[in-house]
């Protein structure tokens, strides 16, 4: 009895010890979680900030093309080579600089492609010779699809599984800041009769998110365990595929619908502009939408609905339907493009692990759709215009 009296107070408190180390532990547990998901939504709100920027500089050149043209004294069907020169600079930024994101830290990696982004955008309305402005414009290119790839990577590595409603309001921001890009272009033209105004707005606020940048970088993972997936050439290309006639769809209709109103005679240089807008209103309206119905619909039935509605709207705007018809495809097109980005992504992301060298693959399709679905837009244009002429 006294060893069991004296061991009592003993057992006591060790029993109390040990409470005292789980209560830490639980607590330690608490923070660690707590403190993983700051991180989550710190690095979430990094790539939304990103993809603003990339949005404004990706929009801004369709509107700029009317002023760009009568700078230079260049025709604005000439002018379509910036579309060719910057998907040149996508090429580069998917194979080369997407893959900086597999070997350095995402977030510093994003931070340095952002400054520079910015820098390159701020120097295009103070440019006085055509050659330049066609160098700057493949050096956005390299660095917007450089981010792109970046963003994509790190948004599904961060997420994982849950990624679907992420990556499309990550690219719900790219469309907000489109639609706004436009409109940035027209008061600027409005007020001051040249673009020095909206490239000084869109560039300048891409340096006060450098902290941002700061937050600790997610893993890319390295493709071990889907390896048979990857080596399937077959889906690689079917992704590729899709990226192509997507990005090739959503830059020509965003860059031409401008200057082809202008050449129908419908809108003036300084009306323009709010077409790309609407375009860009409805794309950004459409992602809206998309977050709550990925939840009900397959990514597969939607992207359908995505490519049927793309083609009627389509054959609204060519027919001669008036400038009713323009607004009302411009709109559409812009709706039935919105979700097939976002996507595309997620349903590469349940075939394949997603890493910066998969990404840069996915972004070289879209920057070939870039250079011969945007020329071709172009050319389709021009043969219209003829048409309209007899």
């Amino acid at each position: 009895m006294k060893i069991l009296r004296s061991s009592a107070p003993g057992l006591f408190i060790k029993y109390c010890n040990r409470l005292h180390i789980l209560e830490n532990w639980r607590k330690n547990e608490q923070t660690k979680k707590q403190n993983e998901k700051n991180v989550k939504i710190m690095s979430t709100l990094t790539y939304f900030f990103a993809f603003i920027f990339i949005g404004m500089g990706y929009s801004v050149i369709g509107p700029s093309l009317p002023i760009f043209a009568k700078q230079y004294n260049w025709d604005i069907g000439a002018l379509g080579i910036i579309f060719s020169l910057r998907a040149a600079g996508v090429m580069i930024g998917s194979l080369l600089g997407a893959r900086l994101f597999d070997y350095f830290k995402g977030h510093k990696v994003l931070g340095i492609l952002v400054i520079l982004l910015g820098l390159s955008l701020i120097s295009i309305p103070f440019i006085g010779s055509i050659v330049l402005l066609f160098s700057i414009f493949t050096i956005t290119g390299m660095f917007e699809t450089s981010i792109d790839a970046g963003g994509n990577t790190l948004l599904l590595c961060l997420h994982k599984e849950k990624s679907p409603p992420y990556m499309n309001a990550l690219h719900l921001a790219f469309g907000i800041s489109a639609f706004i890009a436009p409109i940035l272009v027209a008061l600027s033209l409005n007020w001051k009769d040249n673009l020095i105004t909206a490239y000084i707005l869109i560039s300048i606020p891409l340096f006060l998110f450098i902290p941002f940048f700061k937050v600790p970088s997610p893993k890319i993972q390295k493709s071990e365990q889907k390896k048979k997936s990857i080596s399937n050439i077959k889906n690689i290309l079917i992704m590729c595929s899709f990226f192509f006639f997507y990005a090739g769809l959503e830059s020509g209709f965003g860059g031409w619908l401008p200057g082809y109103s202008i050449k129908l005679g419908y809108l003036t240089e300084n009306t323009a502009p709010y077409l790309a807008s609407v375009f860009f209103f409805t794309f950004t309206l459409g992602r809206l939408i998309t977050i709550p119905l990925l939840a009900k619909i397959k990514i597969q039935k939607l992207l359908l609905i995505n490519c049927a509605a793309t083609i009627f709207f389509f054959v609204i705007i060519i027919l001669p339907t008036g400038i009713v018809g323009l607004w009302i495809g411009a709109g559409g097109v812009g709706l039935s493009l919105s979700s097939m980005f976002p996507g595309i992504f997620s349903m590469a992301e349940r075939r394949l692990n997603i890493s910066g060298k998969i990404s840069g693959y996915f972004i070289a399709g879209a920057s070939f759709g870039f250079m011969t679905v945007s020329w071709i837009i172009g050319k389709f244009i021009e043969s219209v215009m003829r048409i309209f002429r007899l």
